[in-house]
């Protein structure tokens, strides 16, 4: 009786007793082909309700919020118009990712969804790299499973829905600080990242992740003209500092473990800004796209909605010269980069100034054989951002110390909250 119980929370478990109890009675590819053909049925009906969407957008968190409290309520709600919902919102970039997610794991808890739904979306990975936490869980999970989740980190959002109380929310806490800080998210963002990977504005809680590599490829361009839309870099922006206030604010071992990769991000988001990296590729979005303008959409998600993407990039600064501002000071230093360039290699650019990084970076934080590898590799400007991942973890590294003045530029300490919230 105990395993039957198991069995009805666990799909995948429960498909593998089904295909060895028919194939041992008849067949065991029939079982398989019922699966596909019930899986397609599926599809197709979510399909039939994704076709209309397009006029009724702007209604779908109501109708996600409703379905979800009508099946809790215990009436009947159509599991493959929830999911559609949630499908369409992953591929146009509708709602907001924090909703999406919510509402997928709180389906899946409350058994509107079966448990297996969430692994059934990996198809749009690429799309939404969060997605990839689903298959972390080992072994599957069950109803159960996605219901202790629910009740352990947003039990009062379970029970009554998304809503924000000073400036945050129970899962907005959960999704930045437990699932964007899962190892698998985080490479399976640093794969996905490109110009165009990703929904513009969807890009403050994706592009936010990963850390050099990430904000390096989302920036880039393709080929001879910027692919990427400014909304993306100012989104992009608005993530990376929200990745510091969610953290920051609730520190645990995610902050420790991921602080140095988010920092070195910020780095490069600075110097690319700055037209300092990768200065000789034409096709890097600039300081252009984000210096004035309005606060971007999905900011109102985060902390600053009334601050543009500008005050964001700032704040990155005040970040990076509470560690080290000699060394943050020389990689967003466009004047000295230039220096002796006139006689510079093509790829080569900044070569002057690179020696003196490098002199500083060896006589500073030298000591770690990877480190002064990496280091002694400079030869132009372009490949201190290159060797990033290795050269921040060390500075970070050897200037702990200073991450709680950057926990308090971020958070009142006695409050709790986030500072300049809006």
């Amino acid at each position: 009786m105990e395993n039957d119980q198991f069995l009805l929370q666990n799909p995948d478990a429960l498909n593998q007793e089904l295909m060895s109890a028919m194939g041992v009675l008849w067949d065991y590819d029939e079982f398989q082909s019922l699966l596909n053909k019930n899986e397609s049925a599926y599809d197709s009906k979510k399909n039939e309700y994704i076709a209309t969407y397009d006029k009724m957008s702007g209604q779908l968190d109501a109708r996600l919020a409703d379905m979800l409290q009508q099946h809790k309520s215990g009436n009947e709600a159509d599991p493959a118009e929830y999911e559609a919902i949630l499908e369409y919102a992953i591929q146009k970039g509708k709602s907001h990712q924090e909703n999406v997610f919510f509402h997928l794991i709180a389906g899946m808890a409350c058994g509107l969804l079966s448990a297996d739904r969430g692994i059934h979306l990996d198809k749009h990975l690429n799309l939404f790299p969060p997605l990839d936490w689903f298959t972390f869980i080992d072994p599957p999970a069950t109803q159960q499973w996605f219901e202790n989740i629910a009740n352990t980190y947003f039990k009062e959002e379970y029970q009554d829905g998304l809503k924000r109380k000073d400036g945050t929310s129970e899962f907005q806490t959960f999704y930045w600080t437990v699932i964007l800080n899962n190892k698998d998210v985080i490479q399976r963002t640093e794969k996905a990242a490109a110009p165009d990977a990703w929904d513009h504005d969807w890009s403050r809680g994706i592009a936010a992740v990963g850390g050099p590599d990430t904000v390096n490829r989302f920036l880039a361009g393709r080929s001879s003209q910027k692919a990427l839309r400014p909304t993306a870099a100012a989104n992009q922006a608005a993530g990376l500092i929200q990745w510091f206030d969610e953290n920051a604010r609730n520190p645990g071992s995610h902050w420790d473990t991921h602080v140095s990769n988010q920092i070195a991000g910020i780095a490069m988001y600075d110097g690319i800004m700055e037209n300092v990296a990768f200065s000789d590729n034409i096709t890097y979005t600039r300081k252009e796209a984000v210096v004035g303008g309005k606060p971007a959409r999905e900011d109102g998600n985060g902390h600053h909605g009334d601050k543009n993407a500008e005050w964001h990039w700032r704040k990155m600064q005040q970040i990076l010269d509470i560690i080290d501002p000699t060394l943050f000071g020389m990689l967003r230093d466009k004047q000295n980069r230039d220096e002796g360039s006139e006689n510079d290699m093509d790829g080569k650019r900044g070569v002057a100034h690179a020696n003196r990084i490098r002199e500083y970076l060896l006589a500073t934080y030298g000591g770690n054989s990877d480190f002064e590898d990496t280091v002694n590799g400079i030869t132009a400007i372009n490949d201190v951002f290159t060797g990033f991942a290795t050269i921040i973890n060390e500075v970070v590294k050897q200037r702990s110390g200073r991450l709680e003045a950057v926990r308090d530029l971020l958070v009142d300490r006695k409050t709790g909250k986030v500072r300049n919230a809006a």
